[in-house]
């Protein structure tokens, strides 16, 4: 909410298709350089752990972020809700910042579950961008969450290798050259197309998944 007093409130009109009530995460240097330091320590690994090294690369190396924003879904006097949609990217995931104890509903509705998943603060619940999914509406309180679009970005013979940190941020195009095509990632169908996992600074890796495939 400081953050959003500073810049003169919250924006409601970045995303076109599906609006959302956020802010943007590289206009804020303090949420962004949090962002950085897990992207890099906990989330390409985690990410790699869940669609293997050949998709995203070693430790998520692959994974590029080319939209990272706070949502804010509050009971009275603001966004509820959001209506079931796909993200334009390869890979998305969200972070739970404030405790299920602040709000009523919520949660992440997929589609092909028929239920939402709700994380406790600190989880990440991260899931390939074409599946259908929407914000479940809260009843009361306020549930704050950091959600991110991701694309593949495999590097030729010719480039050298790089870290999920290396390039500058936000990435230029969702649309590289080098991308995976959905298809190509859908033909390794041993790993789960979501999953939730713990983000605290202990070793503890993933605490439960959802297979939808």
């Amino acid at each position: 909410e400081a953050a959003a007093s500073r810049r003169g409130g919250w924006t409601t009109s970045r995303h076109y298709a599906v609006p959302t009530t956020d802010l943007p995460v590289h206009e804020h240097d303090e949420i962004l350089c949090w962002f950085r330091k897990h992207l890099a320590c906990r989330l390409g690994p985690l990410l790699a752990l869940q669609y293997g090294a050949d998709m995203v690369g070693e430790k998520g190396c692959f994974v590029r972020i080319f939209d990272a924003f706070i949502v804010k879904y509050a009971a009275s006097g603001g966004q509820r809700h959001l209506p079931v949609h796909r993200d334009q990217s390869t890979h998305s995931f969200t972070i739970a910042l404030n405790a299920r104890s602040c709000y009523e509903g919520g949660g992440t509705y997929f589609c092909g579950l028929g239920t939402a998943i709700k994380p406790e603060q600190g989880h990440v619940l991260s899931f390939e961008g074409d599946m259908l999914h929407g914000g479940e509406p809260i009843t009361s309180g306020v549930r704050y969450i950091l959600a991110a679009f991701t694309y593949i970005d495999v590097p030729s013979p010719e480039r050298s290798t790089f870290s999920v940190t290396s390039s500058d941020w936000p990435d230029s195009s969702p649309h590289s050259r080098n991308k995976r095509t959905r298809d190509e990632q859908a033909q390794d169908s041993r790993m789960p197309r979501a999953k939730i996992d713990w983000l605290g600074e202990s070793n503890t890796e993933a605490s439960f998944s959802f297979n939808f495939s």
